[in-house]
Formats: structure tokens, sequence, C-alpha cells
């Protein structure tokens, strides 16, 4: 890869991965759905400006239904999700969590999809379910119950974010950004009534709503337009790779400014889960072609 493209790989990850850390900071002040009601109103906010400043016409092409139906499953509900989880959660367990995505997307894939699940994707299944389940009892052991809910919550957001490649069928001819702004938008109001409903009831500090704009800015709009350029410029495939990133800036902005610690055997779920997934991803290798 050409360094633009290798740098905005490391921005794509680095972004990501810091979205666990400001969860961890802004839910236990806004509360589950009014952090993430404000997310997705902020970053469909700064991805409707960019539409406006590239002449980029917002069409929907009669499928706004499909839209909304994107927006709850890859925004709304598994961003709600993962914010239930930080409540407990550390940022590294949630961005490992996040990793178990392409997992999920292949099973949905051969059951929906008709796409064949290879040997070694069914291996890279078992092994992810082994880190997970690694993972899962060393933080339960040390968090509590709390974090059982928390990781069952980061797991069926996953889940959500799997059946992603099933439910985009019903909006192909939608361009990628009016889907992600529509997608974006329509979260955030499908959330307004239970982030009214759950508004904190003591005053907020002053500098938590410009946190809440940097972070859906930072952490939802501009990566996605990156990650559109660059899977533009290298492919979907080589693009996804970015899964494998996010968990290590996950767990080094945790460390870095909450002082999260990272114990041997949570590193070490955390590669084996990354490693499941890798096979997940991994592409079959074309069949040599004699020459005489």
């Amino acid at each position: 890869m050409k360094p633009s493209e290798t740098a905005s790989l490391l921005g794509i990850g680095a972004f990501w991965g810091a979205s666990f850390v400001f969860q961890r900071i802004l839910v236990p002040l806004f509360g589950v759905f009014p952090n993430t009601c404000l997310r997705l109103m902020f970053a469909s906010a700064g991805l409707f400006v960019f539409c406006l400043a590239t002449k980029h016409k917002l069409d929907f092409r009669g499928k706004a239904w499909a839209v909304v139906a994107l927006g709850l499953l890859s925004s709304a509900i598994p961003y709600s999700l993962f914010a239930f989880g930080a409540m407990t959660l550390s940022s590294a367990a949630l961005a490992v969590l996040n990793a178990t995505a392409p997992m999920f997307g292949a099973v949905f894939g051969a059951l929906f999809l008709s796409e064949k699940l290879r040997p070694v994707q069914i291996l890279g299944l078992v092994v992810g379910a082994a880190g997970v389940a690694l993972v899962s009892q060393t933080w339960s052991t040390h968090l509590g119950e709390g974090a059982i809910l928390g990781i069952a919550a980061c797991l069926l957001a996953a889940l959500c974010y799997g059946l992603i490649g099933v439910v985009g069928k019903w909006a192909s001819g939608v361009s990628s950004l009016s889907l992600a702004t529509g997608g974006q938008f329509f979260g955030g109001i499908a959330l307004i009534p239970f982030a009214i409903g759950t508004w904190p009831r003591t005053p907020l500090p002053a500098w938590v709503w410009p946190t809440s704009i940097v972070f859906a800015l930072l952490c939802s709009a501009a990566p996605y337009l990156l990650y559109m350029w660059l899977i533009g410029r290298i492919g979907a495939t080589k693009a996804l790779t970015v899964t494998f990133l996010i968990p290590v800036f996950g767990a080094l902005w945790g460390w870095l400014f909450l002082h999260e610690p990272l114990g041997p055997v949570q590193l070490i779920g955390g590669i084996v889960i990354l490693g499941g997934t890798y096979l997940v991803l991994r592409k079959p290798q074309p069949a040599a072609t004699e020459t005489r």
C-alpha cells in the first residue's frame, strides 16, 4: 500500500479504537441512550455538512425503509449495546468483542446468502469462540455479574454488525454516503424517546458537550469517510484488515488515557479472538495454473 493508504488504515483503526475510550468517559455521565442518540445526531450532521460541501445529493431511491433498518442494525442498536457494556468493561474488552463481528457475518452469510463456509473459516469460528470464552471467564471473575451482562451486550452488538451484510441487500443501489448519513440520522431519531426518558437529572459539566461532538465526528463521521475512500483505493477485503487494528488502539488508548490495566490472560484471549477473525476473513488462494 502507498503511505497515504497505510496512514488512512492506521487512522481508521485509531479513531474507531478511540470510540470505546470516549464511551467509557461519557456513558457514566449521559447514560446509554442519551450518549448514543447524541453520537448519532452529531455524526449525521457532520456527514450532512460533508454532503453539502461535496454537492452529494442524498437519494434513498425509494428505499428509505431499508436505510432505517440499516440505521438501527448498524448504529442505534449496537452503539447502545456497546455503551451499556462500557459501564463495566474496559476499552480493550469492548474493542476485542467488537472484533467478533466478522465471525457473525460469516455465519449469517452462510445461512441467508448461500455463502459456503470453508474449513478454515469453521476453524476460525471455533478459535474465536474459544477466545471469547477465555476472556469472558477472566473478566467475569474480576468484574462480577455486571461484566457478564456487558459481554453479552457487546456480543449482541457484534451480531447486529454481522447482519449488515444480509440486510444491506435491501438497500442495493443507494450510495454508501447516503446510506451512512441517512442511517445515522434515522437511528438517532429512533433513540430520541429513550434518550428523553433516561436523560440525566443532575447538571452535566460544560466540557461534556464539546467532548460529545468530538466523539461523534472523530469516531463515527470521519473514520467512515476515510473507510469509503480506502475501499475505493485498495478494495473492501484489504480495508477490512482494520478489524485487527481496532483492538490494538482500543487497548492502547485505554491504557494511556484511562490507565486501564491489561493482564496477560486478557491479552492472550484477545490474540486468540483476532486469530479466529483472521481465519474467518482469510480469502482462499487462487488455484495455481500449470504452465508449459
